[in-house]
């Protein structure tokens, strides 16, 4: 947002000084305005203060939030070899997880939300008494990701619902 902010304002710049350069208007900013007031600002004007500080505070939040990190887009799983990485995409993650969710007797559908530290699994049952395949969902998941061996552990929360026709 901010890339595009500045984009825009240097291109409304670029704007001006060609058209200042060749003695032309462009009337796309207030340029006599902004002249006016650099010229009647003074530097201990409350205003300019103001105005400093706001933007040292924007500046000083885009910069912090460039060096935090964001959400990671892989989660890194254990290798045989400590010299490899190995990775899987949260997307192909849910997939892998789905299809093990599913594939218990019972369960229709199941949704999967893979966060930071855990994992929930939302499914629905045809079954008049969906009973036991909350656990069984549970087991399925955990076992499929015991396979996948993530180094960061991720706990599994699964729920069952029935559907109604």
């Amino acid at each position: 947002m901010a890339a595009v902010l500045l984009g825009a304002a240097a291109v409304l710049t670029f704007i001006e000084v060609v058209a200042a350069l060749l003695d032309r208007q462009a009337n796309v900013l207030p340029v006599g305005w902004l002249a006016r007031l650099g010229r009647d600002t003074r530097f201990d004007d409350p205003l300019a203060v103001t105005a400093a500080v706001i933007l040292c505070v924007l500046g000083v939040t885009a910069i912090v939030l460039a060096v935090k990190p964001g959400r990671p887009r892989v989660i890194a799983l254990d290798s045989p070899d400590r010299q490899t990485v190995i990775g899987i995409t949260r997307t192909a993650l849910r997939r892998q997880l789905t299809a093990a969710a599913t594939g218990i007797d019972g369960v229709a559908r199941a949704r999967i939300r893979v966060g930071r530290r855990r994992i929930r699994v939302r499914a629905t049952s045809p079954l008049r008494d969906p009973s036991g395949l909350a656990a069984q969902m549970t087991d399925a998941v955990t076992a499929r990701l015991q396979e996948l061996a993530p180094l960061r552990p991720l706990r599994v929360r699964a729920t069952v619902r029935r559907r109604e026709d």
